[in-house]
């Protein structure tokens, strides 16, 4: 077993035949023993293999500048380094532009459609749909589940290359709509990955998605640390949902559309606007899904006549406690 194979097995993606060749192409053989090696400090990683430690140190930290691996935690013996989820991975790798390539790309693609790196899981989803906000009348909206107020509230932000439309290049959306908050912002900017915004170009950025009929996404916690702008045709967490019906991939949002009848037209213009199967033209009447819904408030914020609005129908525990998505730490 050749150490790209062994390492495709620590990312869980050991059946992939792209992966290996993804990881040849981002390291040699002498750096995919070392990553084999973590979780561990420079001085425990050192220790391992016999190596010098600073010599160690200046290796982890390379690899950790290229997004091959993580910084865990800060600990007065160093970073403590260490491999995240492969769809983390995948990320932290292209969101850097040095990974431009087209047959590399096309290697990220065949590995994403093999895997859909989106598992059954018990758990919720790393990844949370955001109701648009101007949809929202007479409830209550938690301040991490609106766009404005998850800006608002950021001390850093920065926007990046979207990874996804960059690895499945299946529309013209703009490829800048990645927006990182605060520890993830840091690291984006340390890596060079990004370009410092202020809140009143976030917050015009956000409003230029929403016309472009892309879906707010952030991590799936109340201190979200991402928010993305996502089109269904090559987002991973909405393709796994929409094609491979995958319902588990990202979470709903606490809000569901309520439809006024007697103000709805059945103009239809809210079924060209759904992309989860939710709003259903049958034989020119609309008819609501509520299984299929996800509650990004897309089919409100097109109809003409005001007829549909956004309204609560899961608690606040539905969003559980958490910090951050990834990486845990940013080094010096």
């Amino acid at each position: 077993m050749t150490a790209f194979t062994e390492l495709s097995n620590r990312f869980e993606v050991g059946s992939s035949r792209a992966f290996p060749q993804i990881l040849k192409i981002l390291m040699n053989e002498r750096e995919a023993k070392i990553i084999l090696t973590l979780p561990g400090t420079a001085k425990e990683i050192a220790a391992k293999i016999g190596k010098e430690e600073n010599w160690m140190a200046e290796k982890l930290r390379d690899l950790y500048m290229r997004g091959l691996i993580i910084a865990e935690a800060i600990t007065p013996e160093g970073p403590i380094y260490n491999i995240t989820s492969a769809g983390k991975f995948m990320d932290l790798v292209l969101f850097d532009p040095r990974y431009d390539g087209e047959e590399f790309l096309d290697l990220w693609k065949s590995f994403y459609h093999e895997t859909q790196l989106m598992p059954s899981q018990e758990g919720p989803s790393d990844f949370r749909v955001l109701p648009l906000e101007e949809t929202i009348k007479n409830t209550r909206i938690l301040p991490y589940e609106q766009t404005s107020q998850i800006i608002k509230s950021a001390k850093k932000i920065v926007v990046q290359t979207c990874a996804c439309r960059k690895r499945e290049r299946n529309c013209d959306a703009p490829l800048e709509t990645c927006i990182s908050l605060d520890g993830l912002a840091e690291y984006v900017l340390k890596r060079g990955l990004g370009k410092e915004l202020t809140q009143n170009e976030a917050l015009k950025l956000l409003k230029d998605c929403e016309k472009r009929g892309l879906i707010h996404q952030t991590a799936n916690n109340d201190h979200p640390d991402v928010l993305c702008n996502c089109c269904p045709c090559c987002c991973a967490f909405l393709r796994a949902v929409i094609y491979y019906r995958k319902k588990a991939a990202v979470v709903k949002s606490r809000f569901r559309p309520q439809v006024d009848p007697s103000k709805c037209k059945d103009c239809l213009k809210c079924t060209r606007s759904c992309y989860f199967s939710a709003m259903i033209n049958k034989d020119g009447r609309r008819i609501f899904a509520e299984e299929n819904c996800y509650g990004c408030g897309l089919c409100a914020a097109a109809c003409p006549n005001k007829a549909i609005e956004m309204v609560e129908v899961f608690p606040g525990e539905h969003i559980p406690e958490g910090r951050g998505w990834c990486p845990s730490s940013v080094i010096d």
